[in-house]
């Protein structure tokens, strides 16, 4: 392996240990309270729109998107959420063949708490960097984004 190549593996790895780490601090709290953390994730797309403003309901494909979860935990989240009686989903007038994911009076108030804390908990730790480290944290993930895409596209 080139010596270029492997300080480029080596980078990778330690981005992704950053990125593993940052996930697996949030997953004992979701389970400590009872929850994965992609179903704690899928409930903050459910209180939360893509602003940080209260959320009236989101489709499935924005709670993909958003929460970088897979359709079919997306699908599965879902229907556990609404055989539990926390969601109702309602025709989008939009587009019939989707539906907006709503949490009912019985889910907000399940759930409410667990996602208040968990908000606020990322809210201190982003709050911790300086303006100046997160426009660069911003600037060089969005980069790295970009690289990222450009390399796998035409990938398959």
């Amino acid at each position: 392996m080139a010596d270029d190549t492997l300080t480029n593996f080596r980078k990778v790895n330690r981005y992704v240990a950053v990125r593993n780490r940052q996930y697996s601090v949030s997953e004992p709290f979701a389970k400590e309270r009872g929850f994965s953390l992609s179903e704690l994730l899928a409930l903050v797309a459910l209180h939360f729109d893509e602003f940080g403003n209260p959320s009236e309901g989101c489709t499935q494909r924005e709670m993909v998107a958003r929460e970088n979860l897979t359709k079919q935990t997306a699908s599965a989240i879902v229907k556990s959420f609404h055989q539990r009686g926390w969601v109702r989903l309602d025709e989008d007038p939009n587009d019939r063949r989707c539906k907006i994911i709503r949490l009912t009076d019985e889910g907000r108030a399940a759930t409410t708490p667990v996602v208040e804390e968990f908000v606020e908990r990322w809210n201190a730790a982003v709050g911790g960097l300086s303006d100046e480290e997160y426009r660069q944290l911003m600037i060089g993930m969005g980069r790295l984004a970009d690289l990222v895409d450009e390399s796998f596209s035409g990938a398959l």
